[in-house]
Order: structure tokens, then sequence, then C-alpha cells
């Protein structure tokens, strides 16, 4: 029988993730995101947040959209970190919700098993590289990761 891995590797450890858009804007009317990692949220549709007048020293917005590329180098300028969305992958790079069957399966009824979206992911990892891709790529998929890891702990 295998040891168990001890509690701290596996316990989620307290952060200062925000994952939602209501949580976003909870904290964005308090007018400090300082030390905050803000994961995946789209920040350019309605309505769209005023990042002009927050606090953003420290603050990491990974795989989040900006309603233009001034306000992500606004943030950067304010001392914000700012990973932008991966072009060209067909995964999210910071996900912040686990799949579900149906997105997995999405594409199936109009192409197929090729057409689902796992599958196309799938393709697209063994073009790519597989478990040893070019940096962007590698990149790419351990944003990805763990986000899913964050969300199977929120879970």
């Amino acid at each position: 029988m295998p040891t168990p891995p001890p509690a701290d590797v596996i316990e989620p450890h307290a952060t200062n993730e925000v994952e939602t858009r209501v949580e976003f804007d909870r904290r964005l009317a308090g007018g400090d995101l300082t030390g905050l990692t803000v994961q995946g949220l789209r920040l350019d549709l309605d309505p769209v947040p005023d990042l002009s007048r927050v606090t953003v020293t420290g603050t990491l917005f990974v795989g989040c959209r900006f309603a233009s590329r001034e306000v992500g180098a606004d943030l950067v300028r304010r001392g914000a970190n700012v990973v932008p969305p991966f072009s060209g992958l067909p995964y999210p790079t910071q996900p912040s919700h686990l799949y579900t069957p149906e997105d997995l399966a999405a594409g199936f009824a109009e192409a197929g098993f090729a057409g689902m979206y796992d599958t196309r992911v799938y393709a697209h990892f063994r073009a790519h590289g597989g478990a040893l891709p070019d940096v962007k790529e590698a990149l790419g998929q351990r944003l990805h990761d763990h986000g899913v890891d964050n969300a199977l702990a929120d879970a």
C-alpha cells in the first residue's frame, strides 16, 4: 500500500485568487486589487470595468481579456503583471471552472468523434509536441492545467 502524500501537498492553500466576475466587481468596488491574481475573466464585456483608478500594484491578471490593449498596458505601467490569453490554442489558458461532459462532447452532433472539443484539443496536443512541446505551447498547457487543478480544488 503506497504512503499517501502529506496533507500540505494535496490540500488547497489559501489564495488571493479572483475567478468570478462577481468577486472581481466586489473587490474592484473597494478600489484596491493589490496582490490579487485575477484569472480568466472577460473584462471586455459590459459592464466594462473602469480599472484606471484602482490600485493594482503586484496584481496578476492571467488569461483575462480587456476592452483594449491600452488597458493592459496601463495596468502594467501601474505595477500589475498581465499574462494575456494565448492566441492559436484550442483551449483556454486559464479556465475558471471544470469542463462538463457537454463541453467535452461539443461538436459531436455536427462532425462526429473527430469534431468533438476533447478530440480536437487532443489532436492539437499531439501535433504540438505532446508532453514535450515548445515553450509557448508548454506555458499554455501549464496555465490551462493550473486552472483545471484550481477548479478541482474549489470543487
